[in-house]
């Protein structure tokens, strides 16, 4: 039966105020390696078993975009390289379903121009040369699919990459909801101000915080960076220093305030891990790379603080990563685009997400192990690059 059909069934066994959470994370079954842990390491060869993966991302958000019944769809990313999703918009608009595409103004855009030339709408969001101290990086990453009932949002550490929907370390979260919820609507308000956004950031607040509406009681709250920095921050801050456990995943890392927050920390379970490019980075830092040694030095002072820490041996060869990007608590996760670095939680165009459901936060602190498990101490690291 079409995971679609059976979303569809779930959704409607629910009230019509509730949310239908769906957790999905890559998760790649890679061929064995010599020298690398299984399934932390996977190459160009390993995409089309993933692909081929019925519970994963990639076939779920190919179902999601080739739903008949939708009437419209937006997709917000950084970078957006996979044909076969931009293959799928295009059958939606030959179809009469509206497609809008959110891009960083400095990506590639042959995948996007194939969308906008058979219809679509894509908008290049920030400046081509966006960097640390400006911060108008358009780094959403969401799918939103509007039918005449619901909506479902697939929201993402993942761009709309190959690697990204298969073999990469992602997260991908797919909310169902009515169209008229706070959630849904949030969404709709960032899209038009993000598709207005003209080199102002205080603009694109104002315009943002006019379209939303006041919140209710929710399992799950979205904070869009830079419009919700200072909460989102905050929160962070506040449930560290009284959460018994703080468990981060990013693929980058510089930002000081939660290494001081995890040195206040009450957590006697404090860990975290990245990209083992946050490794490499501060024995054999690229001219290619120069944020990758600082942030070398920022995940050692993280270790300074006693924060456990390890590394996830990926291919660089493959552009595969550890993408994921999120920190287990107590009761509560936070999840999203961005990573725990200035830009990303203060600058850029960011989407994350709080989620009070317990059930959900056991399935990220269950994922959270289980990478844990495939990740690599420093001792554990080859010495060879």
């Amino acid at each position: 039966m079409n995971t679609l059909f059976l979303f569809a069934i779930a959704f409607s066994t629910i009230s019509a105020n509730a949310q239908l959470i769906d957790t999905n994370f890559t998760n790649p079954k890679c061929a064995v390696y010599s020298g690398k842990p299984q399934n932390a390491f996977c190459t160009r060869a390993d995409l089309p078993n993933a692909q081929k993966n019925p519970s994963g991302p990639y076939q779920k958000i190919l179902n999601l975009i080739k739903n008949k019944n939708n009437r419209s769809l937006t997709l917000g990313t950084m970078t957006f390289s996979h044909k076969d999703v931009a293959a799928a918009l295009c059958e939606a608009v030959k179809n009469g379903v509206k497609v809008t595409v959110l891009i960083d103004a400095g990506a590639e855009m042959v995948t996007a121009d194939m969308v906008s030339a058979c219809g679509g709408e894509v908008f290049k969001v920030g400046t081509a040369e966006a960097d640390e101290t400006r911060g108008d990086l358009h780094h959403n990453k969401f799918l939103m699919a509007e039918t005449s009932d619901k909506t479902t949002i697939a929201v993402a550490s993942a761009n709309f990459s190959n690697p990204g929907l298969t073999i990469n370390h992602e997260t991908w979260t797919f909310i169902a909801d009515t169209n008229d919820s706070v959630f849904v609507k949030d969404h709709k308000c960032l899209t038009e101000a993000v598709k207005v956004y003209r080199d102002n950031l205080g603009k694109f607040r104002q315009d943002l915080s006019k379209c939303r509406e006041a919140r209710g009681p929710s399992k799950i709250e979205s904070l869009f960076v830079p419009a919700d920095s200072a909460k989102l921050v905050s929160l962070i801050e506040q449930k560290m220093k009284k959460s018994s456990r703080v468990l981060m995943t990013s693929n980058r890392y510089s930002f000081d305030r939660i290494t001081n927050a995890y040195k206040s920390s009450a957590s006697n379970d404090s860990r975290a891990l990245f990209d083992d490019d946050l490794y490499w980075g501060g024995i054999q830092p690229t001219a290619d790379y120069p944020t990758e040694k600082v942030d070398a030095l920022k995940v050692a002072q993280l270790e300074k603080a006693g924060v456990k820490v390890k590394f996830m041996q990926t291919s660089f060869g493959a552009a595969q990563k550890m993408h994921s990007k999120f920190i287990v608590f107590d009761d509560m996760v936070i999840v999203g685009s961005g990573n725990y670095t200035a830009s990303g939680m203060g600058a850029n165009f960011e989407n994350f997400y709080v989620i009070r459901d317990a059930k959900i936060v056991e399935e990220f602190r269950a994922q959270f192990e289980y990478l844990w498990s495939i990740g690599s101490t420093r001792a554990q690291m080859p010495k060879d690059y």
